[in-house]
C-alpha cells in the first residue's frame, strides 16, 4: 500500500512538471513580437481586470460582478477593449473597476479610461533572462495624469498596470497582436 501511494504521488509529480506546449514560442514569433514593439504598432486586447481591492469593492455584493469574478478580479471576455500604441501616440478605451479620489468635472466620457493622446517618458527595455519587454510611459487627459507600465511576454501574454492621479491602481492582463490601419 505504501508503495502504491508514493507511486501515485510520483505520477502526480511528474504530470506537473511536463512543460506546457502553449509556452513554447517560436524564433519567428518572438521576431515579430520584437518588431511590432519596435515598430510601436501594436494593440493589446484584455480578457481580465485586477482592481486594487478596497473596502468599497468589498462591501459590493458578489452578484454584481457576474459568475466567476470578484472584487479582485473581473473577466473582461464579453467588454470590448484596447491599448493600441501607435508610433508616438497611445489610443485605448479600458473599463474602470476602483474608486476614484477627485472628480473634477463630468465629461462625456464613460467611468472607463479613454485616451487618445501623444505618450510622454517612453521606454522599452528587453530583459533576456525572464523572457519579458518592460514598456513605460506617461499620458494625460483633460483631468489626470496616467503612468503605464506594460509588460509584453514572448508568449504574447501581456500585464497592464495603470497608475492615475485620480484612481486607485488598475491592472490589466491580456494579449498582445500587430496593429494595422485595417483594424480602425
Amino acid at each position: 500500500m505504501k508503495n502504491f501511494i508514493l507511486l501515485v504521488c510520483m505520477a502526480l509529480f511528474l504530470m506537473n512538471c511536463k512543460s506546457s506546449d502553449s509556452a513554447v514560442v517560436s524564433k519567428k514569433q518572438m521576431k515579430e513580437l520584437h518588431t511590432w514593439i519596435e515598430n510601436r504598432a501594436f494593440e493589446i486586447e484584455s480578457h481580465r481586470a485586477n482592481p486594487q481591492v478596497s473596502n468599497g469593492l468589498n462591501q459590493l455584493d458578489s452578484s454584481i460582478f457576474g459568475a466567476g469574478n470578484n472584487a479582485s478580479s473581473i473577466n473582461l471576455i464579453s467588454n470590448p477593449n484596447f491599448l493600441r500604441i501607435q508610433n508616438d501616440s497611445v489610443f485605448m478605451h479600458l473599463p474602470y473597476y476602483g474608486t476614484r479620489h477627485m472628480i473634477s468635472h463630468r465629461s462625456s466620457q464613460s467611468g472607463g479610461i479613454q485616451l487618445n493622446t501623444e505618450m510622454k517618458n517612453y521606454s522599452s527595455v528587453y530583459q533576456e533572462s525572464k523572457n519579458r519587454t518592460t514598456i513605460k510611459f506617461e499620458a494625460k487627459n483633460a483631468n489626470e495624469v496616467l503612468d503605464f507600465t506594460l509588460t509584453i511576454f514572448d508568449n504574447q501574454s501581456t500585464s497592464i498596470n495603470v497608475y492615475s492621479s485620480q484612481r486607485s491602481t488598475i491592472s490589466y492582463d491580456g494579449r498582445i497582436s500587430a496593429f494595422s490601419k485595417e483594424k480602425e
